[in-house]
């Protein structure tokens, strides 16, 4: 099939076998964002927390009863400011 121009499926490398990582190299190059769901005495609650990836302190949280687009906005925007 090579012959004629047809080429056979791609074969992955390990490397893209196990996925990219994404290292930050300096602090403040990179944060993300966990989100944890709980219940306190049958309240929902979310715990917002915007880490840095270099150093792994945390550079905003938020408690809130509500885990939304808009709460993770202001989040992100708070640990920006």
């Amino acid at each position: 099939m090579e012959a004629n121009g047809y080429k056979g499926p791609c074969r992955r490398t390990k490397q893209e076998e196990e996925g990219n990582r994404f290292q930050a190299r300096r602090p403040l190059e990179l944060s993300k964002m966990d989100i944890l769901d709980f219940f306190m005495n049958k309240l929902k609650a979310c715990l917002l927390i915007l880490p840095d990836d270099f150093s792994r302190f945390v550079l905003v949280f938020r408690l809130s009863t509500q885990s939304s687009i808009d709460e993770s906005i202001d989040l992100v925007q708070e640990g920006i400011d």
